[in-house]
């Protein structure tokens, strides 16, 4: 159901995105969440923002690294710090990115153009994905006029459908995995579609 929301999407913003690395990204095929997992490639991803709210905040860096079915190749990993338009403000306590270590970074549309060329034919993975995926869209939708509107897998959800912390006394995580798990495809929400 989401792979056809998001393709009816797609077809609306066709022609903003021609010719684009966003267009590029979404021609490039994909694992189904139907295809066995082992052999899905996957894009690991996790940003550092300067707010939680994705109309006042900005990412300030994101870092990835590709699987490829059950192999993580760490050596293709990449980390990049993007130029804020504005202070970091008190968010340096969280990710400890100061705005001194800031100066130098690189442009947010060349930054996103890298990550768009590491994301083809890939489904990204995040720890709260609705979050991430707001901040990126965001910026998908200035430079490219449209969200990335990309496959994800949310492993933030995922725990919290999957496991549950015991009510016993000693607190212990209980988890039961099940062999689905990892095909679960991320819905996208109202708020990560804008």
């Amino acid at each position: 159901m989401m792979s056809l929301v998001r393709s009816i999407r797609r077809r609306s913003n066709q022609r903003e995105v021609a010719g684009s690395l966003l267009a590029q990204c979404w021609d490039t095929p994909v694992a189904r969440g139907k295809d066995d997992w082992r052999e899905a490639k996957f894009l690991a991803c996790d940003t550092e923002l300067s707010a939680l709210d994705p109309k006042s905040g900005e990412v300030l860096s994101i870092g990835w690294v590709p699987i490829d079915g059950r192999q993580v190749l760490l050596n293709q990993g990449e980390h990049h710090l993007l130029k804020p338009q504005q202070t970091v403000g008190q968010s340096a306590t969280i990710h400890q990115l100061r705005d001194c270590e800031l100066l130098d970074a690189a442009d947010p549309k060349a930054i996103l153009e890298i990550f768009l060329n590491a994301a083809a034919g890939r489904i990204l993975v995040f720890h709260h994905a609705e979050l991430d995926m707001a901040f990126l869209n965001r910026l998908s939708e200035r430079y490219f006029g449209s969200p990335l509107l990309l496959p994800c897998l949310d492993t933030l959800l995922m725990e919290k459908t999957y496991c549950s912390v015991a009510t016993s006394p000693s607190k212990k995580a209980k988890c039961a995995w099940v062999p689905a798990a990892p095909g679960i495809i991320y819905p996208p929400s109202p708020t990560t579609m804008r």
